[in-house]
């Protein structure tokens, strides 16, 4: 919680146990993965470890997984639980969206807008407070234009969500092991480190389009059949699939893998078929009204946008806030292109909403949490 993070070269917050020296920041020797150490590996040399692993507690309610904030300046956001992985949008257009996770380290940045690799600074996009391990927070450009601001907010929870660290190995087929517990719904996976980070895509996985095919999520693309992605291997409960595309698994490079599963009444990830002049009602078996949805149109020959909406943004009859994983635009409130279930039970895509969301004939795939 002080700094460690996944990468060998990183550089981290650290104590040696034999001086009365104030903390280190400095380049490390030690990372980490899914399931083991990565060793100081000096030749020769013999070293002795106590590893404990951090709690993976099961939640108590859905607020303990996910929250959305929108904030005006440079107010932190309190979670009361410690935030994994948060995706940050300054509330204006051409300013990108900033995703931050704790396995790369809090002040470790990256677009979801873009393919660049990672950015580390303390003026990175978006901070997690890694001091009480309980907040996110305030965008660098939101403390110098008081500009208003979206987070979304995530936990690393069995059954929810998980992440994944690697370096790639440059295989056919690489299996990697996952703490999820249940098999991936959805999986989000990025090349951050390597030279080839730049022009790495954004490589999704979602239940409905299968291992076979894939969609990119900093960009508008249709789907993509490739087998050098995902090798065709469906995940399974413990273990996930890559093959030998740089954008999965190049040698040496380092890639961060997010996997989202489902659980009964709280994330439901799922597909609809769109209709043009009428709503599409989608039921989610929650009890209550969805606070997160992510909709994308999957389609091989048909581009489409990334659209998000959250709680904070507003999910209800009337126009609601939406913004887009993939483009840098501003959070455009002037649409009601989604409503409650009448049920209460999902969601709602109107009549009114553009063929990225609703058109006969179209497919589109989705993440909602209640």
């Amino acid at each position: 919680m002080r700094g460690w993070v996944a990468r060998q070269g990183s550089r981290d917050l650290w104590l040696e146990a034999n001086d009365n020296s104030p903390e280190y920041h400095n380049t490390n020797s030690l990372g980490y993965n899914s399931s083991q150490l990565v060793s100081f590996n000096a030749s020769n040399n013999h070293y002795l470890y106590i590893a404990i692993r951090r709690p993976n507690k099961p939640y108590t309610t859905p607020t303990d997984l996910f929250k959305a904030f929108t904030q005006v300046g440079s107010s932190d956001q309190v979670t009361n639980w410690p935030v994994d992985l948060a995706i940050t949008k300054t509330n204006i257009t051409g300013t990108n969206n900033y995703l931050v996770d704790r396995a790369r380290g809090p002040r470790s940045s990256m677009n979801t807008d873009n393919d660049n690799m990672e950015f580390i600074g303390w003026t990175a996009g978006n901070v997690l407070d890694i001091d009480n391990s309980k907040g996110v927070g305030t965008p660098y450009w939101a403390t110098t234009t008081n500009d208003p601001w979206t987070s979304h907010c995530f936990r690393r929870s069995p059954g929810f969500l998980d992440i994944v660290p690697y370096v790639g190995d440059g295989s056919a087929s690489r299996s990697l092991s996952h703490k999820l517990g249940s098999k991936p719904g959805f999986m989000i996976i990025k090349n951050y480190s390597s030279s080839a980070a730049s022009t790495s895509y954004w490589r999704t996985y979602h239940k409905e389009l299968g291992a076979t095919k894939t969609v990119v999520l900093s960009r508008n693309f249709g789907v993509n059949t490739l087998s050098s992605i995902f090798n065709n291997t469906e995940p399974t409960a413990t273990n996930f699939t890559v093959g030998n595309n740089v954008n999965v698994n190049q040698y040496g490079a380092h890639y961060v893998a997010f996997l989202f599963g489902e659980l009964d009444g709280v994330t439901k990830i799922g597909k609809y078929n769109g209709t043009s002049n009428n709503n599409v009602d989608v039921d989610c078996g929650f009890s209550a009204l969805p606070r997160y949805i992510l909709i994308r149109r999957a389609e091989v020959s048909q581009s489409a946008d990334w659209y998000v909406f959250d709680h904070a943004n507003g999910i209800s009859a009337g126009n609601d806030g939406y913004w887009n994983y993939n483009t840098n635009g501003a959070v455009n409130y002037s649409n009601d292109y989604i409503d409650p279930h009448p049920n209460g039970t999902g969601f709602r895509v109107t009549s009114s909403a553009p063929s990225d969301l609703n058109q006969s004939g179209g497919t589109y795939i989705y993440i909602a949490i209640a």
